[in-house]
């Protein structure tokens, strides 16, 4: 599945709950090092079918290339932070950063 196909599968909702399930099989210990097993994948994708939040049946398949675009966007989130000086204030959910916008 194509990445322009991606918000068509996955709303709001199921990405929340998606975070959750990699949450719970992360602490039952299928996700280790960032290594998306193959019991995990199955079980989240359980867990996300039977949610009832998505119209489509979704497969392992799908399941684990949303991992992977979650997974390189973080990356290229994190590049583009340490090339810029910027940082990220969670307890807002929003950019910080050393320089005014005058100074820019």
């Amino acid at each position: 599945m194509e990445e322009a196909n991606d918000s068509t599968l996955w709303n709001a909702a199921l990405e929340a709950l998606f975070a959750e399930l990699l949450m719970e099989e992360s602490n039952a210990g299928r996700i280790i090092n960032a290594k998306f097993n193959i019991q995990a994948q199955a079980m989240v994708t359980v867990g996300l079918n039977r949610s009832g939040l998505t119209r489509f049946r979704l497969t392992t398949k799908q399941v684990k290339g949303k991992w992977n675009r979650i997974k390189r966007n973080h990356s290229d989130f994190a590049f583009v932070l340490k090339q810029t000086g910027f940082g990220w204030r969670p307890e807002a959910d929003t950019v910080k950063g050393k320089m005014r916008l005058e100074q820019i």
